[in-house]
């Protein structure tokens, strides 16, 4: 009989002791009660001759069935206080699982975070690039047309500049008519150049040192000459700072360019430890 209230119920132990004692209660009380009315039936015919008889029962099952209820009392609370235990572990147990739940959750977010960026940054970067190649054909487009003319007017320049070494100072260079009528005339090859290494500036910083130098790997020894000195005239000075930025000449620097060593520290970046 326990074991099916036990099983049917999910009661403890305790709770059943706790019944069974209120059970026990329950039948003596009916037993004395019966018992006691028949064994004192003249006294209990005559309640008024003999009251007393009721204080002695009640006496009697005060006596003992009131300690057993009292201790079913004590058990169902303390049934209860473990029921009540039982709960708060599973609340927490719940919760546990929820918060590993969220943790779980978040590393899948940092996860897609992390994909959506990497996606991101490739996608930056596929953008940047098909831009940049664009501009170079552009470049290569512009060059390829007055490339020939350039290089005539670089070496007719020249023939016209006295390379005494008096002559060699950088204003004397930068300020010759000669080398005035090549930034004149080839001034949108100059801003395009500009242009370019703009872009790159603004789309990596100075990470863009790489795409910079693939433009520097283009150009023969005579075009970086030109760059070189129109970079410190008065109209290239905005070309100059990217120059400067990106190292453009520090990079595998070829002393040939320039007509006299003390050129080179014209551009920060750019000394003795870069000439090889």
């Amino acid at each position: 009989m326990i074991k099916f209230l036990k099983e049917k119920g999910k009661l403890n132990y305790f709770e059943l002791f706790a019944i069974f004692l209120c059970i026990v209660s329950a039948g003596l009380i009916v037993v004395f009660s019966i018992g006691f009315s028949r064994g004192f039936a003249i006294s209990l015919r005559h309640p008024v001759e003999h009251p007393e008889i009721f204080g002695y029962l009640g006496d009697f099952l005060a006596g003992i069935i009131g300690p057993m209820l009292s201790i079913s009392g004590v058990l169902l609370l303390y049934s209860a206080l473990i029921h009540q235990r039982k709960e708060i572990k599973i609340n927490q147990d719940a919760l546990k699982a929820q918060i590993e739940e969220f943790k779980g959750q978040k590393v899948e977010l940092e996860l897609t975070r992390q994909v959506y960026e990497e996606q991101s940054q490739t996608f930056s970067q596929q953008r940047f690039e098909t831009t940049f190649f664009n501009l170079l054909e552009s470049y290569k487009d512009i060059r390829n047309k007055d490339l020939d003319l350039l290089k005539k007017s670089f070496f007719e320049s020249m023939e016209k500049i006295n390379f005494k070494e008096k002559d060699r100072k950088l204003d004397g260079i930068i300020n010759n008519k000669a080398f005035l009528e090549i930034y004149r005339y080839f001034e949108s090859y100059f801003q395009f150049t500009e242009m370019i290494l703009k872009h790159i500036y603004e789309s990596k910083g100075k990470e863009g040192e790489y795409y910079a130098h693939i433009i520097y790997a283009m150009l023969p020894r005579w075009e970086k000459t030109t760059l070189f000195y129109y970079g410190l005239s008065n109209t290239g000075l905005s070309l100059k700072v990217y120059l400067e930025i990106f190292n453009f000449f520090g990079w595998n620097f070829d002393p040939s360019i320039i007509f006299h060593e003390s050129h080179q520290y014209k551009y920060q970046h750019l000394d003795t430890n870069c000439i090889k």
